[in-house]
């Protein structure tokens, strides 16, 4: 044993050796010594093939060749780098090794995007597409690796606390000293409701019961995607880099391979835009044509007209609604934002979180229709529910932020919509619990009227409010339902649609897509969901809302359906309230489904009507 590893060693030392004096040579007799080392081992082949391809640049005037020999090293250092991830035990290992390869990315889609327009060859384009769907699957999953770990911190932590209390409880009870007897007993009574609710909160975070982690993508085939597109339908995918931001779009008569160098400038254009509309600004519509020029101009002439397109953003783009983009420059249009032309007059646009998960749900045989049923939950928040959150007593911990939440009438009239056009079950005012909603079986829609709070700092942190849980006036359940609280969640619904504040908008960092509420649900498992990324307006959130539940009740697909309620608005809507922030905020993720609603039963009215008919026929008879 101890000869072999002398052997290797002086293996490790010759080609080390011979290395250094060549590191900054490319050559394939260099690419097959980063194979042989890596065989030896593996962190030392990739090392070596680091000292190379960090100091790789795409240089047009390098040539062909010279292009597809930097992206072999590429490729070799990605492929040494997975399988180094694929041998890591532990999540933290995982997420280091997949940290490494993120950095490699751009240079690879940078190769291959000139490699592509160079020799027009499509493999390269299919590389290309599978790095950055690779980027979005990996980002999600190292979001999984943390939930992991706060799980686990979770259990032990509920553990030291079970048996706090437990011991204090034994110390109340032999204690025959205490006169105050009542006194005394109620405490142990009131230690045993938290020892109670802690083994609950226990068994949420069960020790080596961690999720199980979405699959990365190692390959991505563009042409079954493309097979699975409609005529006039298309896939945009978008990796926002350091040095440039690059374009993948598919349709089924072909491809396109856009790049565009403005890094900086789109993303303070994107984060100008979400301050401007959310502010009320007027420069939001100048701000909307930029982005327009910049992010989907130069696909126009690719895509077509009327196109009905899936985007899958990438960093901050994720926080943009791509349809309230200005088509045209407006300099004299009066404050008026109904004379916009915006994009979503032209384009149909919905988003997805994955291209791989897209191509997967469109593939899928759909399940037979059947009668749709409907979730609603509405928690109205009124001053006298703040009071008495207040001030009962609480074995739960109280929320601060729950005496921040304002009060939400049209949220109610919402919710008696969908019981009355959907046959809804609907939870409204203090029947819209937590525990109305972990209960759930069986729904296929699930609509939350409510407040949402997003934790940029700490995603997992963000929470949909609920109304809290009282027991024999107790505060038992604080009324948020948390991020880390969706993921553990199994849900059975095809849509979730979260008319809230916020909800889509997690912590836009580079390749993690939509790291928000919205990607809590379809990790639950919950194919679609419509959400907003910003604060939204009650009153309007209840119009919008309404018009895409007659949609979906006229047998529209969802995605459809949202697409002609914001069209309906913009219509019905005075100057002013055509403003993007009170319609564009709502957007549609997922797979897009037609649903059958049972209709109400009008036989014993025209029955009724007939009765009284023939009974007025006989008096007028007589």
């Amino acid at each position: 044993m101890k000869i072999r590893i002398k052997i290797i060693i002086a293996c490790i030392a010759a080609l080390c050796g011979s290395w250094s004096s060549q590191a900054q040579e490319l050559s394939r007799a260099n690419l097959e010594r980063i194979e042989e080392l890596f065989q030896i081992d593996s962190m030392e082949g990739y090392r070596m093939a680091v000292t190379v391809v960090v100091d790789i640049s795409v240089a047009p005037t390098d040539g062909e060749a010279l292009m597809i020999l930097k992206l072999d090293f590429i490729k070799k250092l990605l492929e040494i780098n997975e399988a180094i991830a694929n041998d890591e035990v532990t999540p933290e290992g995982k997420k280091d090794a997949y940290r490494r390869e993120y950095q490699h990315y751009e240079k690879a889609i940078a190769l291959a995007y000139w490699l592509f327009h160079k020799t027009k060859d499509r493999a390269y384009f299919d590389y290309a597409a599978s790095i950055v769907e690779r980027n979005q699957s990996i980002m999600l999953r190292n979001n999984t690796n943390d939930l992991e770990e706060e799980h686990r911190k979770r259990y032990h932590h509920y553990t030291i606390e079970i048996k706090k209390y437990n011991d204090l409880i034994k110390v109340l009870s032999e204690d025959t000293l205490n006169t105050d007897l009542k006194k005394q007993q109620d405490k142990i009574n009131r230690y045993y409701l938290i020892v109670d609710s802690l083994i609950r909160e226990k068994g949420k975070n069960p020790e080596g019961d961690d999720p199980t982690p979405p699959a990365i993508t190692t390959t991505f085939d563009t042409y079954k995607l493309q097979k699975a597109l409609g005529d006039k339908e298309a896939l945009v995918q978008y990796f926002q880099g350091n040095e440039a931001l690059y374009i993948v779009a598919i349709t089924k008569e072909g491809v396109a391979f856009l790049k565009n160098k403005k890094v900086g400038t789109i993303e303070r254009l994107a984060l100008g835009y979400i301050e401007a509309v959310q502010g009320g600004k007027l420069r939001q519509i100048d701000l909307a044509h930029e982005l327009y020029k910049e992010l989907f101009q130069p696909l126009e002439g690719f895509l077509g007209p009327s196109a009905s397109l899936v985007i899958i953003p990438d960093g901050n783009l994720t926080a943009l609604p791509f349809e309230a983009f200005s088509k045209t420059p407006y300099k004299g249009w009066g404050k008026n934002y109904k004379t916009i032309d915006y994009l979503l007059y032209s384009y149909q646009i919905a988003y997805h979180h994955s291209a791989r998960l897209y191509l997967e749900e469109r593939e899928a045989v759909p399940s037979p229709v059947a009668t749709t049923s409907v979730l609603a939950f509405a928690p109205i928040f009124e001053d006298h529910e703040r009071k008495l959150y207040d001030a009962a007593p609480a074995v739960a911990v109280k929320d601060a932020e729950y005496m921040q939440l304002k009060w939400l009438p049209s949220s109610k009239q919402l919710a008696v919509f969908t019981s009355q056009r959907l046959q809804a079950a609907a939870y409204i005012g203090s029947e819209a619990i937590y525990a109305n909603f972990v209960h759930q079986e069986g729904y296929d829609i699930v609509h939350f009227s409510t407040h949402t709070i997003v934790n940029n700092e700490l995603p997992m942190l963000s929470k949909i409010a609920f109304a809290p849980t009282y027991t024999d006036d107790t505060l038992t359940h604080n009324g948020f339902m948390s991020l880390e609280d969706i993921f553990k969640t199994d849900i059975s619904a095809d849509l979730v649609v979260l008319g809230s504040c916020q909800t889509g908008s997690g912590e836009p960092l580079k390749g993690e897509g939509l790291a928000g509420i919205a990607y809590g649900f379809a990790y639950a498992g919950v194919p679609s969901s419509i959400y907003s990324l910003w604060m939204v307006d009650d009153e309007a959130t209840k119009e919008l809302l309404i018009y895409f539940y007659k949609g979906l009740h006229r047998g529209y697909d969802t995605a459809t359906a949202l697409h002609l309620a914001k069209r309906e608005y913009l219509q019905k809507s005075n100057h002013n309230l055509a403003n993007p922030y009170y319609w564009a905020g709502f957007v549609f993720n997922g797979r897009a489904n037609t649903y059958q609603f049972s209709k109400p039963n009008h036989w014993w009215a025209l029955a009724l009507l007939l009765m009284v008919l023939v009974g007025f026929w006989r008096f007028k008879s007589k």
